[in-house]
């Protein structure tokens, strides 16, 4: 068989030679072909599933909130009715509750950090040292 340049072609474990790649090219492509896949099969792994956990979750929470409300509402007016306050009164007051309490939540999810692909991260950080250690060279 012969390649298109009439040069014989060899199989290189027949020809007694290494899958190494021939120069720098070669094994960058190599290198970031492999990333890329990586990333490929981690994004896969992670949204495994997703739609139909996002599903329960939209569906779930919607149960949540209408039920939230309704109690909500009951309570405000159960309040007014045991209380002298005025029901706009107590409505004022439970939305100042539920705002400072909802701004500590998201403040606390702020703060809370989950890192995201780590063997990426991993391999792309051992990638960032050894360009350093060759450009260093």
């Amino acid at each position: 068989m012969s390649t298109d340049k009439g040069e014989p072609h060899l199989d290189r474990d027949a020809a007694g030679e290494s899958d190494l790649p021939k120069n720098w090219k070669e094994a960058l492509a190599a290198l970031v072909l492999s990333r890329v896949e990586m990333i490929r099969i981690e994004a896969k792994a992670a949204s495994a599933g997703a739609v139909g956990r996002i599903t329960l979750l939209i569906v779930g929470l919607f149960g949540f909130l209408s039920a939230w409300v309704l109690a909500l509402a009951a309570s405000i007016g159960a309040i007014a009715a045991a209380t002298s306050w005025e029901w706009y009164h107590v409505a004022f007051a439970s939305a100042g509750a539920h705002f400072l309490i909802g701004a500590i939540l998201l403040f606390i999810l702020k703060s809370w950090k989950k890192e995201t692909f780590p063997v990426t991260r991993a391999e792309f950080e051992k990638d960032r040292e050894w360009l350093n250690r060759l450009k260093n060279q």
